[in-house]
This record gives structure tokens, sequence and C-alpha cells, in this order.
């Protein structure tokens, strides 16, 4: 019995370390695509499966890029879209931003393996932090999760874009690609579908010349990067403001994970405390109240 117990224990112990290494381990992985070969990456973290996702796929195979075009690539993931439009691009600039820490350092590993020195990777909320872009010639959105996060994508790539550019718009059916392919045809004022396979659907809308009224769905105020939603929240008896944003967890109230969390934390004064996943922050800075006063 002692001698099963300790099999067990020592199957578990190298267990949890071969997790812990494929956790912190990159992961690259090839693909031909067009006679092209690339080399991904991607890690534990990532959204949409990494480095095959068919949505990310069917809109890498469908964007459609000229010599000297600048591309915007929104939600990069692995990067795989913006290292395809860089090569059809040649001489031209293409910028890829995204959300996600892990995908945005699996986005540059993918550019620097595949020797692509055209394009340029930045943590960003769509274009929140791209400081005196110029207009560009081509949009290209692997669809987020979340309506708000997917308005706030396509509203930034509509403005980013010169008239006459396109905006190509790439998601799963079961994510809702139809409906929002509809959103961006009622902000451009056309789209049409590209190409469907595997439940994934590609649709591409043109920038008009003239802008028409804004449709009531992206008439929201948070829409602009420099607004912030604000509410307060009542911790410890102190009345607290957070500014947040949609695409943040719980991005409109204090959520009951929190709250328990909160009123579990035992913080003495002189502490020092280090909040992963830290949201709106909210966690964070009444740790830090307490750490100072020991309420």
């Amino acid at each position: 019995m002692g001698q099963t117990s300790s099999h067990m224990k020592k199957n578990r112990t190298e267990y949890r370390k071969s997790e812990r290494s494929v956790y912190f381990s990159w992961r690259a992985e090839r693909l031909n695509l067009f006679d092209e070969q690339y080399t991904l990456f991607a890690k534990a973290g990532m959204p949409e499966s990494g480095t095959r996702d068919p949505a990310t796929l069917l809109l890498a195979e469908c964007i459609d890029v000229d010599e000297g075009e600048t591309v915007l690539n929104l939600n990069c993931g692995s990067g795989l879209v913006g290292a395809v439009g860089a090569l059809l691009s040649v001489h031209g600039q293409v910028i890829l931003t995204d959300v996600n820490m892990v995908a945005v350092e699996a986005a540059r590993r993918t550019l620097e393996a595949n020797a692509i020195e055209n394009a340029t990777v930045v943590c960003s909320n769509g274009v929140s932090h791209l400081e005196k872009l110029q207009p560009v010639d081509v949009v290209a959105i692997r669809l987020p999760k979340g309506k708000r996060p997917t308005l706030q994508l396509l509203w930034d790539g509509f403005h980013a874009l010169r008239p006459g550019g396109r905006l190509y718009l790439a998601g799963a059916n079961g994510e809702g690609i139809k409906s929002y392919l509809r959103q961006m045809e009622t902000l451009f004022g056309n789209g049409q579908l590209v190409t469907y396979r595997q439940g994934c659907r590609v649709g591409v809308a043109y920038k008009p010349q003239e802008r028409g009224p804004t449709p009531a769905a992206f008439s929201a105020q948070w829409l602009d990067h420099a607004h912030f939603h604000r509410f307060d929240v009542t911790v410890d008896n102190k009345t607290f403001t957070i500014c947040s944003l949609p695409g943040i967890f719980s991005w409109d109230r204090l959520d009951a994970g929190s709250r328990l969390l909160i009123n579990a934390m035992q913080i003495k004064p002189g502490d020092r405390v280090l909040e992963l996943g830290c949201g709106v922050g909210i966690v964070g800075v009444v740790a830090s109240e307490r750490a100072v006063s020991g309420a």
C-alpha cells in the first residue's frame, strides 16, 4: 500500500511538472499557404486555438492586398494574417494589434521567424495605442469574443480606412459571425460574403467616399477610446470609482467572485500584494488600502 501511494505521488508530481512545462512553453508550428511556408507561434493562454483557428486560416486565404498597401490587422492572434499581408504588400507597412499580451508576443515571434521586417505588433485595444495612425488601405479583423468588443473593432477599422479601403471580417457561425457581418454592412453601407468553410465565414466591406448617418449600434460613448465607463462600488465603508471598458470581465459592475475574494483577503499593514488577472483593478486597490491602513 505504501509503495502504491508513493508511486501515485511520484506520478502526480511528474504530471504537474509536465503541465507547467506545457503552460510556459512556446509551440512553433509550420503551415503551408499558397506555396508559402509560415512558422507560427502559440502557447497556453491564447484565444482561438492558437495557430490552428479555422476562421483565421480562412481570413489569411481571403485577404487581398496589393503591393505597397498599408494593412491594419486587429485581434491579430498568432500573427498569421499580418504575416500574409506583409508578404503580399512587399514594401507596404503592416500593423498588428491585440489586447492579449500572449498573442502580441506570439505575433512578434511569428514575424521574426518568417523574417518579416515590414510589420510591427502593438499591444492595443483596437487602435487605442496607435499614435498618429495614417489612413490604411486594408483592415483585417478576426472576430473577438463579445458584442461590444466586436463593435469597437468594426468602428476602429472603419475610421482607420481611407475612402475606398476595404475591411475583412472573419469568424465562426457559432460565434455569431452572420449577425456581425450584418452590423458591418450597416456601418459601411455595403458588404458581401467572400467565402465560407468549416462553419466559418469571411465578409468584406468598402469604406464609402462620404460617411452616412451613424447606425444606432455604433452610437455608444465608449467607442471613443478616450471615454471610460465609470461606476462606483462600496467596500470597507469606502466608495471607489471604477473606470472600465467593454471586453474586460464584469466591465460594468463588481462581480460576486471579486467581492467574495475581497471579503476573504487578509492583508496586514506593510504587506506586498501581487494581483494576477486584475480586470478593472478593484481587488488590487482594496488590497493597497488595507496594506496601508490595515483596515
